[in-house]
């Protein structure tokens, strides 16, 4: 028995001897990565500090309309961080303000490469495509793919839809295009384009009564509003104003402009005037019919 009790007293002596040393071991192991990461983060502060000063400045460059600038600021920042998301689709937007193209494409491909479901990178990619003055780029299949895409990722994001109806009214499907068009109405319902363009889609369709009440939407809207109400980016405002000269500039935008001044006295003339307008020139944004 007093053999027993003695092997006892010495196992739990090496067994508390033993954890001392583990517990001392793996406090000193914590302590040695707690200053190393003190070390790198004080090794790393000034490339962080410079990153953000280069953003900021960059945003301002953007925010102020200098292009240029913005584009050299976003550049030096993603020289530190490559895959800056913000940094990515910002610099992206500047060149495509440039009229650069294919570097606003490479921007937001590398985006998606990264980060394969940032909705306003598949949105501004379709917007690119769907730009019917640069010929070299305008392919409504890739446009409609990427706002379709953009749709799935974020269905409570409906610009998408609205240039899904443009779309597909070009391609002559106008129920298709009313349902999308009637999508946008649905959440935001002083949509200036879409009542315009939807009055334009029963018209095409004959029913002129259908017609007249989306036109009649548009103009009250479009004076209510002091100046319409277009597409806008995902994003587009986060960190700064949205964009006005080329992004998302809608192919409707100058018929869109015009519903502000029209007569409200004779609202029928106008709406068929305006609308005939649009008969000569939706036909030309399809090179299906161009061939």
């Amino acid at each position: 028995m007093n053999n027993r009790k003695s092997f006892l007293i010495v196992f739990g002596l090496i067994l508390i001897v033993f954890v001392f040393f583990y517990l001392q071991k793996n406090k000193s192991t914590q302590t040695d990565d707690i200053a190393e990461k003190k070390e790198i983060s004080k090794d790393d502060k000034k490339q962080i500090d410079n990153f953000w000063s280069h953003y900021r400045k960059a945003n301002n460059f953007r925010i102020a309309g200098d292009w240029e600038h913005a584009v050299y600021e976003y550049k030096q920042a993603l020289a530190i961080d490559p895959f800056h998301d913000n940094s990515l689709y910002h610099i992206g937007n500047m060149f495509l303000e440039l009229e650069q193209y294919d570097s606003a494409e490479w921007y937001w491909m590398l985006q998606l490469k990264e980060n394969p479901r940032s909705a306003r990178a598949h949105f501004q990619l379709g917007n690119l495509h769907f730009n019917y003055q640069n010929r070299d780029y305008y392919d409504l299949e890739v446009a409609k793919k990427e706002f379709e895409t953009t749709f799935d990722i974020n269905k409570d994001f409906l610009q998408p839809a609205l240039q899904l109806g443009h779309i597909a009214l070009i391609e002559n499907d106008v129920s298709k295009a009313i349902e999308n068009y009637q999508k946008v109405i649905g959440s935001n319902i002083n949509n200036v384009e879409a009542h315009f363009i939807l009055g334009y889609s029963y018209y095409n369709k004959k029913n002129v009564g259908k017609a007249f009440i989306a036109f009649e939407n548009a103009v009250n809207f479009s004076i209510s509003n002091g100046e319409p109400v277009m597409a806008s980016s995902e994003g587009d405002t986060r960190d700064g104003k949205s964009f006005q000269r080329n992004i998302n500039k809608s192919p409707f935008y100058d018929f869109v402009e015009e519903l502000s001044e029209v007569d409200t006295t004779k609202l029928e003339n106008e709406m068929k005037n305006m609308y005939r307008k649009l008969d000569i020139f939706i036909p030309t944004m399809n090179p299906a019919q161009g061939e």
